[in-house]
């Protein structure tokens, strides 16, 4: 029986939506992380690591005057318009958000993999030692269309023949159930996911 669940989906679908809902319940015994979407007015600037705490405090998208204004900002629009990379939030903070998960929470949250991260291979050593272990995970993998697109907006940041090693680890571990959503299945795939949720926690 896979002890982890990880959504796949194009881009605003819903996946992390599904998960919020799935876990709002529970925001005390769960730990890991989800990716913050920043914007400034209506155009998005940014991604945040953040780690998963009280339920009004997980907000998704988060709407800023400056990107002075957010703190673990690990991937962002210059004033020129191109994306930059910053790995140190992986190695600082995202570790030991990862390592807290280790014995003290029920359930760890992984929204998303599949993207910059995956060149940091501190960081993807404890996502494996997680997914090697007995701690159930609950996540998103990005999709390869997905991929590329980041890649579109990385072309100096990314190698070409990204998924890397780490997401075809991922993809295909032993432990891992994808789940694929899409419009047409949205209802199933929620219920799915409430319930392997639910299980863990009666």
């Amino acid at each position: 029986m896979n002890k982890h669940m990880f959504l796949q989906g194009e881009i605003g679908v819903g996946k992390s939506t599904i998960i919020k809902n799935s876990i709002s319940s529970h925001m005390h015994d769960i730990g890991g992380f989800y990716s913050q979407r920043i914007y400034i007015g209506e155009k998005y600037v940014g991604f945040a690591l953040k780690c998963v705490q009280e339920e009004e405090e997980y907000k998704i998208n988060r709407y800023v005057n400056s990107l002075n204004e957010v703190d673990n900002i690990f991937l962002y629009s210059d004033d020129n318009g191109r994306w930059k990379i910053n790995n140190d939030v992986f190695l600082n903070y995202g570790i030991s958000l990862l390592k807290k998960g280790y014995t003290s929470k029920k359930l760890i949250l992984m929204d998303e993999l599949g993207g910059v991260e995956l060149k940091c291979i501190p960081f993807m050593r404890e996502i494996f030692n997680l997914l090697d272990g007995n701690i159930p995970v609950l996540g998103v993998l990005k999709t390869e269309s997905s991929i590329t697109k980041l890649q579109n907006k990385l072309s100096n940041s990314l190698n070409k023949d990204s998924p890397s090693e780490f997401y075809e680890r991922i993809l295909n571990h032993s432990n891992v159930k994808i789940v694929n959503i899409s419009r047409e299945n949205y209802i199933e795939a929620n219920n799915n996911v409430t319930k392997f949720v639910e299980d863990l926690f009666r």
